[in-house]
């Protein structure tokens, strides 16, 4: 009887302990597990900008935590990587795409990691630096990614690519840094854009769809802020990110998708310190990553939007600053845009309605603005060429895909009524249509035919086909 005592002993000992070592085993990341990148150094910068990636996330860590517990556990993810951020979720939740750099002085590349086994594949394999991956509907993913041109050598636009990283095409041209992208619910990117040419200016949000088409603003910040986060869609279709003051002081800022220029709130006024990062997870409870003073390390919180309250101290680590906050959620995945481009179609076609179309802040001084006759277009090789508007104030242009330019609008004696404007590119085959030049962005158009669209459109930069290639005069 014993030695039967002994082995059924002896069996349930092995049985608990298979289940133990099964159960350990579950590296899964579960629904709620907040994920964000960890710094190594107390950095004092609260900047994005992507010109300060190599020294502003170096040797820094992908950790998460178990907001429940609050137990002060951080798992490192990226154990095996020199550095690693930009930690960005996929609709299922299974996933995560995020930027990594093997060794010290590798090249950035995109990677991806399932959430389920915390496996690592790689997605680039660049020799350019590539930033701010971000899941896109159709099962691709969009980056920033370096590209060198004879303007300027540090020139970030965005790419797509499929997860195995092929299909690699880029789908931005204007001389723009392109970071933070985000993914909306009706399935276009937003994401930080800043001009770098001819001269710098400050970041803005713009939208555009995935094959790089209708790019156009969404937001501007009125109130000298600089925009230093990604902007995440909330539930109740706000866009919630961080903005910095002239004092380096983040705050969460709110804007409603279907009024951007005019819904602008501060949700953190009250509130006296720093925000670096902000995530929603419900109308009443976002993630935030937060600090008291620049004296202090940003650490993990929870924040109200409704009592504009800070709730619930997460983790904090005294020596490493806590940034970029995303969560393990499942969410609604945004819709699949149709693409309008004919990559063997070369060109693209511009029309607008109307040159002088005034802006309702303009209206009350109507009668100082001049009429404008003319729109000058110029590229960025200082080529310009300047055309006749039609009576009614529109134009209809066809200009070189992938290939940036920018509007002055003229009155008849060649001065400057407006402009230049932002710089505009067209994807191959892609037809764009405005209002006027510098119109609020919120006017709809009136219901009438431009007469410019009666014609053929004027032909700008383009020349005959040479060996069955167009030319540029670019």
């Amino acid at each position: 009887m014993i030695p039967n005592r002994l082995n059924k002993f002896f069996i349930l000992i092995v049985c608990i302990g298979f289940v133990f070592v099964f159960s350990s085993c579950d590296n899964s990341l579960k629904e709620g597990t907040i994920i964000c990148t960890q710094l190594a150094e107390n950095h004092e910068s609260n900047s994005l900008n992507i010109q300060n990636y190599l020294n502003y996330f170096s040797n820094a860590k992908i950790v998460a935590f178990n907001a429940e517990k609050q137990s002060g556990f951080a798992q490192i993810l990226t154990e095996e990587f020199f550095s690693a951020c930009a930690p960005s979720i996929s609709f299922d939740g299974e996933s995560m795409v995020f930027s990594g750099q093997k060794n010290k002085n590798d090249v950035w590349q995109i990677w991806e990691m399932n959430l389920t086994n915390l496996k690592i594949n790689g997605i680039t394999n660049s020799s350019e630096n590539c930033f701010d991956p971000a899941y896109l509907p159709n099962g691709t993913v969009v980056f920033s990614k370096r590209k060198t041109t004879n303007v300027e050598d540090n020139f970030y636009a965005l790419f797509t690519c499929k997860l195995d990283g092929t299909d690699l095409m880029q789908i931005t041209y204007n001389p723009n840094q392109k970071f933070g992208s985000s993914i909306l619910r009706d399935g276009r990117i937003l994401t930080i854009s800043s001009q770098i040419y001819p001269e710098n200016q400050a970041p803005i949000f713009v939208v555009l769809r995935p094959d790089g088409t209708k790019e156009e603003l969404f937001y501007k910040s009125e109130f000298n802020a600089t925009i230093v986060s990604s902007g995440i869609e909330t539930s109740e279709e706000k866009i919630v990110f961080i903005e910095s003051d002239s004092e380096n002081k983040g705050s969460i800022v709110s804007i409603n998708y279907n009024r951007p220029f005019h819904s602008y709130e501060n949700l953190s006024s009250g509130i006296s310190g720093y925000f670096n990062s902000v995530y929603p997870i419900t109308h009443e409870k976002f993630i935030v990553t937060y600090r008291t003073s620049s004296k202090e390390t940003f650490a993990l919180y929870e924040f109200n939007p409704v009592t504009k309250l800070l709730g619930n101290k997460i983790y904090k680590d005294e020596k490493n600053n806590l940034v970029q906050a995303v969560v393990v959620l499942k969410k609604e995945r945004p819709k699949k845009l149709p693409s309008e481009i004919i990559l063997k179609n070369e060109t693209g076609l511009l029309v607008s309605q109307n040159i002088n179309f005034l802006d309702i802040k303009d209206i009350a001084n109507k009668q100082s603005i001049a009429i404008a006759e003319k729109v000058e277009i110029e590229g960025m090789k200082n080529y310009r060429e300047v055309i006749d508007v039609e009576e009614d104030g529109s134009f209809y242009i066809k200009v070189p895909a992938n290939t940036p330019f920018r509007i002055k609008t003229l009155d008849k004696n060649g001065n400057i009524v407006k402009g230049p404007s932002g710089w505009i590119y067209l994807r191959p085959n892609e037809r764009r249509g405005c209002i006027g030049c510098h119109e609020d962005k919120e006017q709809s158009p009136e219901n009438v035919q431009p007469l410019a669209v009666r014609k053929e459109p004027i032909s700008i930069f383009v020349q005959k086909k040479e060996n069955n290639q167009i030319k540029v005069d670019f």
